[in-house]
């Protein structure tokens, strides 16, 4: 008869070094492409006359876009003037 695990089952579920660390280079990964976006956009967004705002207060699906004027969220259509 071979002996029982002492490990209870909640112990088992903790994450093993090794995960830790693939999930810390996907992390670093999915920031760094974070970043390139971010930059990517803000020079899109200068070469065509438009402004990045605040983040959408109807629908918080996207950040408002400024131009001639007035905000507008590109996903849900919202419009306000400034």
């Amino acid at each position: 008869m071979s002996p029982r695990s002492t490990i209870g089952p909640e112990q088992r579920q903790q994450p093993t070094l090794a995960e830790v660390a693939a999930l810390a280079d996907r992390l670093d990964v999915i920031e760094r492409h974070q970043e390139q976006l971010k930059r990517t956009l803000r020079a899109i967004a200068r070469e065509s006359g438009v402004s990045i705002g605040c983040p959408c207060n109807r629908c918080q699906q996207c950040h408002m876009l400024v131009k001639h004027g007035s905000l507008s969220c590109p996903v849900c259509g919202y419009q306000e003037s400034l």
